[in-house]
């Protein structure tokens, strides 16, 4: 019985362990080693690209300029951060892909006549 209050315990400290809220991404990204701010940026970057080159199917909104550079990308998650403290509470990942979407809009398309 113990053995399976351990198990169960340590299970959900792993589960809680896979997400981080804005708080922890920007103590990351302000930390003197930015590996981890710049490793999360590259991946919310690369699916939110994915998504928008999902065809029909996935909705579209993030449009990276072919020129654009990781930390750049990892800056413009932290400012938000930064400047919106009170979104630091929500997961790391929507913050990120509203920072991205706001700094990277895609250009509207002219809606065709059927």
């Amino acid at each position: 019985m113990m053995v399976a209050a351990f198990a169960a315990l340590a299970m959900a400290t792993v589960a809680k362990a896979q997400f981080i809220d804005g708080a922890d991404l920007l103590a990351k990204c302000k930390s003197g080693n930015r590996a981890f701010c710049l490793g999360y940026a590259a991946g919310i970057a690369d699916a939110l690209v994915t998504l928008r080159e999902g065809g029909d199917v996935l909705p579209k909104g993030v449009c990276l300029p072919n020129n654009v550079v990781l930390s750049s990308v990892a800056d413009v998650i932290a400012r938000r951060l930064v400047e919106r403290p009170e979104a630091r509470h929500y997961t790391a990942g929507s913050t990120a892909m509203v920072a991205l979407l706001d700094a990277f809009p895609c250009p509207a398309t002219p809606k065709t006549k059927q």
